[in-house]
């Protein structure tokens, strides 16, 4: 009799594709920054401002990586279920 294959489980296998994806998107966002937000001279803009225009593009490439990475997470679980359990 065959061992029965074990389920990938959903929840799991997300958060690991969300924590490659938030680290992927910070390392994408640090290149990108500068294009998506500009620096300001010194002294220019409020507090906020000035650590948007330094760490933004940082920030930003972690918020899409963890939408993504959730994203595939849940679908790449959901299609190895499907296969095992075929």
């Amino acid at each position: 009799m065959a061992k029965p294959q074990k389920l990938s489980s959903v929840f799991w296998r997300t958060i690991r594709f969300v924590a490659a994806g938030s680290g992927i998107g910070s390392l994408v966002g640090t290149a990108l920054g500068p294009w998506l937000y500009p620096q300001l001279s010194e002294g220019l803009g409020t507090l906020d401002e000035q650590e948007l225009a330094r760490y933004g593009g940082t920030f930003f490439g972690i918020w899409v990586g963890l939408a993504v990475g959730a994203t595939a997470g849940v679908i790449h679980a959901v299609m190895v279920r499907r296969s095992r359990l075929r």
